[in-house]
């Protein structure tokens, strides 16, 4: 992407018309938010890789907001329509996320995977593709850590084989130890009657 590594703020900044392709932590935007702040920006782009792999940010420890992304993303695991992963005490709000990811474990419309983050106020479109109990999900594919899921939304089509119904599902493929407060997903547009947190609703309601 534009930055390696962000320590510090980066507000107000597009990215667009790229083909990236690497190995690891790669971000449309940023491939580490390590403590910093995204703010305000997007990206719009194509990533292939193998692990931990974002639309925006490959890996957050930082803070994003006002921000969103339509990526294309083909990977191995932690793939996510924004973030790969997010870590311990990051936080992304107001964001959203569409396009297209395929992985084959740790798959999210939003974030792959993520522990200890806390995800407000954002909503996903993002079509998810993964292997059989994959941990695949519209918005997030694994969380845990007493992370915080609150007043999202997600409404992409979740591929993902349910032999292992506790591995995919239509906001959260596998919850891990996650609060999940006023969040929902479109059983219709999704193709998942069930979810590791959340309510399920049609397209209508």
């Amino acid at each position: 992407g534009l930055v390696a590594v962000n320590r510090g703020s980066i507000q107000m900044c597009r990215v667009t018309g790229f083909t990236i392709s690497g190995s690891e932590k790669i971000g449309g935007l940023v491939g580490i938010n390590d403590g910093g702040l995204i703010s305000s920006s997007s990206a719009w782009l194509s990533i292939s890789g193998t692990s931990h792999i974002g639309g925006l940010a490959g890996v957050n420890h930082g803070t994003i907001r006002h921000s969103g992304s339509y990526a294309q993303i083909s990977g191995s695991s932690n793939l996510g329509g924004l973030v790969g992963s997010s870590h311990e005490a990051s936080i992304i709000r107001e964001c959203a996320s569409l396009g297209y990811a395929s992985g084959t474990v740790s798959v999210g419309g939003l974030v792959g995977s993520a522990f200890g983050a806390t995800i407000e106020n954002c909503c996903s479109t993002t079509s998810v593709e993964g292997d059989d109990s994959t941990q695949a999900g519209g918005l997030v594919g694994i969380i845990g850590g007493q992370s915080l899921v609150k007043n999202c939304y997600s409404a992409g089509l979740v591929a993902a084989a349910d032999s292992n119904s506790t591995r995919s599902g239509g906001l959260i493929g596998s919850n891990t130890g996650c609060f999940v407060l006023d969040s929902y997903w479109d059983k219709e547009t999704s193709g998942k009657l069930g979810s590791g947190g959340g309510e399920g609703k049609t397209t209508a309601e």
